[in-house]
């Protein structure tokens, strides 16, 4: 047995550097290509099922839906794919490893590329599936941990679980699973570095050949793949523990007190992420590090016949095509990963997001209303959403304000609507909150964009006069796509005639309507995706029977923390709160972060 590990240990060690960065840069292509194709494939469900939203009430019609089952099976095929790709390039850097040489990434890419090929030659075929199978089963706890960072997702995998229908489908897709795995240790190895195109009839199957191979040995090399696991996953927690504790000791002594448990939990779920990919790319290595060692440690012979090839060779105009195809690919993650970092779009948000905390009119708890500054602040208390309101001016400017007259805030006695905007601009929006503010003015809804965009999430507020014009409604969307935001913003107003407009506008961007209370068939209208509703009469009824027609519901305003569990039971999308920074402590409260925050406290007196 020592022997064996020691020699998983020489062949994962030997190529390590140059498969742990086609790792990562694998990884971060295939993730990013694979989030848009599958926002892609989710909203086109959404839309075939009639429905805005993915929560757990409607996930029902979506699989009655006969058209959904077609975008699914093609995004299975799609997984299958990226997976067996990389578990070919693995097995290529690792044979090379077996040998004593050192390959080169476009090498061992390329080289995998050709693996990839020979699967698809007749008894080849189910290979492709199974190597996927075997990623992904070596990935199980890296998945489940990726989809506990999502409340929505959770609880939509524990409604599928639940289902007696869906329950019997997960039996057999985990017994598959588990059966596939022990096939693939059986099969794998022997095609991967044999040359076996399988067109000959007469020679053996890579199922009899792996047999032979493992069947005195099964019982000892499962133990080793086993624990494996074992030893990942705890090295896993360990150093997600030991960074809990670090970021929780920085948080408290640095941080201040209102924002220390969520700093903790936003750090936190960060972390995990990171984690979560790294330990993912290592599980990989390891795994299949192990195949490949287990295979050599018994048939020395074949290391012999294995050519050490540290470059590639190939006709010119592939080599060509392959490198161009790489340029391409790797400038297009570069382009979407920079369209999430600076203009924040992230519809996978919108899917399978949490409950979504609004800073109402920005934080207005901390600043005055509907200002840069509450904006700012809304940034900094790390709210999901900053909700503000916008008018028109007698001159068709857009200006962020709550109310008809601007006295409230400004104490000037006049309309937006009778005001140009030179004349806005002359406003103190801040004095009336506290001396500190003073002088600070009421922006414009393209200042608002500029200053929001890639840091927070906006819901416009669209208000309405009989003096707006006829191109009121166009414009604000004109200067939300102007600023590329149209995925960081939803809109919502009390007029339904406004909506409508919007969706006239633009299908694809978020409406929703402001009401007392769901009802009626708004449940049913196209052209309503959530319901902004008075927190005061949401109850759990009216809740349901928005999710049930894949509409979302936001709860406003609510400041107090009762109110808050309240809506957090009910099961609501969004909280729209003066304070988003105690929303955001109340929904993503953890018993274990708290105890770790008190203890440290405790220990720093």
């Amino acid at each position: 047995m020592k022997k064996i590990v020691l020699d998983i240990y020489n062949i994962i060690k030997s190529n390590f550097k140059s498969i742990f960065i086609f790792e990562i840069i694998y990884r971060v292509v295939s993730l990013t290509v694979l989030v848009r194709i599958f926002e892609i494939a989710v909203g086109y469900i959404l839309k075939g099922s009639g429905n805005s939203y993915l929560n757990p009430k409607n996930i029902g019609t979506i699989f009655t839906n006969p058209l959904t089952y077609p975008v699914l099976i093609g995004m299975i095929l799609i997984l299958i794919l990226v997976g067996a790709y990389e578990m070919a390039v693995l097995y290529e850097g690792f044979s090379a490893a077996a040998t004593g040489s050192n390959t080169r990434i476009t090498a061992m890419t390329f080289g995998g590329l050709k693996r990839f090929a020979r699967m698809f030659y007749g008894k080849n075929l189910p290979v492709v599936a199974l190597n996927a199978l075997l990623l992904y089963g070596i990935q199980m706890i890296n998945i489940y941990e990726l989809s506990e960072l999502s409340r929505r997702g959770s609880d939509i995998m524990k409604v599928i679980a639940g289902t007696k229908a869906l329950r019997f489908l997960c039996v057999i897709i985990v017994a598959a699973a588990v059966a596939g795995i022990v096939i693939t240790m059986f099969a794998l190895c022997y095609q991967t570095y044999g040359d076996n195109t399988g067109k000959q009839s007469e020679e053996p199957s890579i199922y009899q050949k792996g047999r032979k191979f493992y069947q005195k040995r099964i019982f000892r090399l499962v133990c080793i793949f086993f624990a494996e696991m074992v030893a990942l996953t705890a090295l896993f927690f360990l150093a997600y523990f030991i960074c809990m504790v670090v970021v929780a000791c920085l948080v408290v002594v640095f941080a201040p007190d209102k924002y220390e448990m969520i700093l903790v939990d936003v750090l936190g779920r960060n972390i995990k992420m990171l984690l979560v990919f790294f330990n993912s790319a290592i599980a990989s290595l390891v795994c299949v590090g192990s195949i490949t060692g287990i295979f050599f440690h018994y048939e020395h012979e074949i290391k012999a016949e294995i050519p050490v090839n540290p470059g590639y060779k190939a006709a010119p105009w592939k080599k060509k095509m392959f490198k161009i195809t790489g340029i391409v690919i790797l400038v297009g993650t570069v382009v979407s990963i920079f369209d999430v970092v600076v203009n924040g779009n992230r519809t996978i948000d919108n899917i399978f997001g949490n409950v979504a905390i609004t800073a109402h009119r920005g934080n207005s708890g901390e600043a005055p209303e509907n200002t840069i500054p509450a904006m700012e602040k809304a940034i900094d208390s790390f709210a999901d959403y900053a909700e503000i309101d916008v008018r028109e001016t007698s001159d068709g400017e857009i200006v962020v304000m709550h109310d008809l007259s601007v006295y409230r805030t400004t104490g000037v006695r006049n309309n937006v609507s009778d005001m140009t905007l030179d004349e806005i601009e002359k406003l103190d929006a801040g004095s009336f909150y506290s001396r500190e503010y003073a002088g600070t003015g009421v922006p414009t809804l393209r200042e608002v964009l500029k200053e929001c965009k890639g840091k927070i999430n906006l819901i416009i507020e669209i208000k309405t006069n009989r003096k707006d014009s006829d191109d009121y409604i166009h414009n604000i969307i004109e200067m939300v796509k102007d600023m590329k935001m149209e995925e960081q913003c939803m809109f919502q107003s009390g007029t339904y005639s406004v909506l409508k407009e919007i969706k006239k506008e633009d299908l694809d961007l978020h409406t929703g309507y402001i009401v007392a209370a769901a009802y009626g068939d708004y449940f049913k209208d196209d052209n309503v995706d959530f319901f902004s509703i008075n927190a005061s009469y949401i109850n759990q009824n009216n809740v349901d029977a928005a999710h049930g027609y894949g509409k979302a519901v936001l709860a406003w305003t609510v400041n107090n923390r009762l109110d808050m569990i309240r809506m957090k039971n009910y099961g609501v999308d969004g909280i729209i709160t003066d304070y988003p920074a105690l929303a955001r402590e109340v929904i993503y409260e953890n018993d274990d972060t708290q105890s770790l925050v008190s203890y440290i406290r405790m220990l720093m007196k």
